[in-house]
């Protein structure tokens, strides 16, 4: 018979499933959450919280110091992502919904491989992380192939970071709306009536529409219409997320742990 705190972390796991499925979905389609889903998500973890504290029978400073790492791996790292530029805002509450109701190691019963210590969270985010990079490798790898001479263009640290987090396309195309949800790496600053192509890594996602001012240049006759400038999708992590999640349900930590228990015992 399943007691009450496995229901409860049923409950998380279920729930955790659809909603980030369907965020998920959404960030990789338009890069935007639903603002309503999120907050509810925020406000259903929240609650899950507190019955887990309430009903767990671990010693109250076991279970803080859960949540001291839960939350440093999720909104801590989430919050930096964002104040970068990274992320929006839907990213970072998602992060600290899943801190909340993912913190506790009793869920492991949960996963095929059910023997579980660290917290939660922190395996989903690093399941996340190489996810997120495999992703930026195969894009690389694509980038290097397809766009070589804009590759061969770029100068300095440009070459080696811009091909992993973006891809140049004709400016032509992104202001005539082909890449509506992408955001420029790329600008140019007019100085003497010419117009010089400067870089940027890190891209706050919800700037302004900054295909209407390319547009302006390209008309101005500043720019080239067939130019090629740098964009990027943005980091879909909440997709990235789910992803974590389904493989914390299979692997559970096991992977983590052998890691560290090699990298350790070698030492």
């Amino acid at each position: 018979m399943v007691g009450l705190g496995q229901f409860v972390d049923l409950v998380k796991v279920v729930t955790a499933l659809i909603v980030l499925g369907f965020l998920g979905y959404e960030d990789l389609k338009t890069r935007e959450l639903s603002a309503v889903v999120v907050y509810a998500y925020l406000a259903v973890g929240v609650v899950l919280f507190i019955i887990t504290v309430l009903t767990s029978p671990f010693p109250l400073v076991i279970q803080v110091v859960y949540i001291v790492f839960s939350l440093v791996a999720s909104a801590g790292l989430f919050t930096l992502l964002y104040k970068l530029g990274l992320v929006g805002d839907g990213d970072l509450y998602v992060s600290i919904a899943l801190g909340f109701t993912f913190s506790h190691p009793s869920l492991y019963w949960l996963t095929l491989v059910s023997a579980g210590i660290m917290p939660p969270v922190l395996i989903i985010v690093l399941y996340a992380s190489f996810i997120c990079i495999v992703y930026m490798l195969v894009n690389a790898v694509v980038v290097l192939a397809k766009y070589r001479e804009a590759v061969r263009s770029l100068q300095g640290r440009y070459r080696l970071i811009l091909p992993l987090i973006g891809k140049p396309v004709k400016l032509s195309e992104y202001t005539g709306g082909k890449y509506v949800h992408y955001f420029p790496l790329q600008y140019f600053e007019v100085s003497n009536g010419v117009a010089v192509t400067k870089y940027k890594v890190l891209t706050r996602v919800e700037e302004g529409d900054e295909a209407t001012t390319l547009r302006k240049l390209v008309e101005s006759g500043l720019v080239n219409p067939n130019t090629y400038i740098w964009v990027t999708p943005g980091i879909p992590f909440v997709f990235y997320l789910f992803l974590g999640l389904i493989l914390l349900l299979v692997l559970g930590d096991l992977p983590v742990v052998t890691f560290i228990t090699t990298l350790f015992s070698g030492a």
